[in-house]
């Protein structure tokens, strides 16, 4: 990619991040949605820090797939339930890095149909792919980078909480950093076109939101069935995670290109 391509691409996502952080609903999901699910969890972790297993009435009556998860087979019961607790927040993350991209790449596009300043910015010498990379970009990076920070701070606060080294190395191990840094960029990837195709098509960004739900309900399933221990999340079911929302990521993306065309803009954004 050309230079004055980069220059072009990074003048358009500043723009892009000034607008956005103007607009008071996606400053309200950027920083209190983050706050909210990283405290909610560590919140937990003091509080099974302070109580014991047997207090909390679970010291000897564990969930049977608990007492056989691999991974705590070592652990104590108190450890058992501070560990399957942890991990059971680690889907929270995943959500975390829906709202904001959704949010940011439907505002994009309604603002520009709205405020008509689209023509404009096509006038200039930046190309449809250009323009939509750039989109893409400004609120995707966001999204990814905002979760990560909200899962280092997880991380550093957990180990002040935890009640052995045992249970942190049970929470923080190579299923958390694959879910963290290869599910959360595809998830984010994978709302941000989701935001796109809507609001190409919409001048409400509701819809998008709403359709968000789509996205966050495979995740919540996953919620449920690792509390209820029908599944449990471990590293495959990351990794075939992964690869599904890969494909899903490629049919929106293709998706996503062909409802953002010139002709479509310019004769539909009226």
């Amino acid at each position: 990619m050309r230079s004055s391509s980069l220059r072009r691409i990074r003048i358009v996502i500043v723009k892009e991040w000034l607008d956005a952080f103007k607009n008071r609903y996606i400053l309200l999901i950027g920083i209190l949605l983050p706050l909210l699910l990283t405290a909610i969890p560590l919140i937990l972790l003091a509080v099974a820090r302070t109580v014991s297993a047997e207090q909390l009435g679970v010291g000897n009556s564990l969930p049977a797939f608990l007492r056989q998860n691999p991974a705590l087979h070592d652990l104590q019961p108190g450890e058992i339930f501070q560990a399957a607790l942890a991990n059971q927040f680690m889907l929270l993350f995943l959500i975390l890095a829906l709202p904001l991209p959704v949010a940011m790449a439907a505002y994009s596009v309604v603002g520009e149909k709205r405020d008509r300043s689209l023509e404009p910015l096509l006038a200039t010498p930046i190309s449809i792919s250009e323009l939509l990379l750039a989109k893409g970009l400004a609120s995707l990076i966001p999204g990814v980078l905002s979760t990560w920070l909200c899962f280092v701070i997880y991380l550093a606060v957990a180990r002040a909480l935890v009640i052995s080294d045992a249970v942190y190395s049970a929470i923080f191990n190579t299923t958390w950093l694959l879910a963290m840094f290869l599910v959360v960029p595809l998830l984010t990837l994978l709302s941000v076109c989701l935001g796109l195709m809507v609001s190409s098509r919409s001048n409400d960004p509701r819809a998008a939101e709403q359709l968000n739900t789509f996205v966050i309900l495979p995740i919540l399933v996953l919620f449920f069935s690792q509390l209820l221990g029908i599944a449990v999340i471990n590293t495959l079911t990351i990794l075939v995670l992964a690869v599904l929302i890969v494909v899903v990521d490629l049919v929106f993306l293709r998706l996503a290109v062909r409802l953002f065309q010139r002709e479509t803009i310019l004769t539909r954004w009226r």
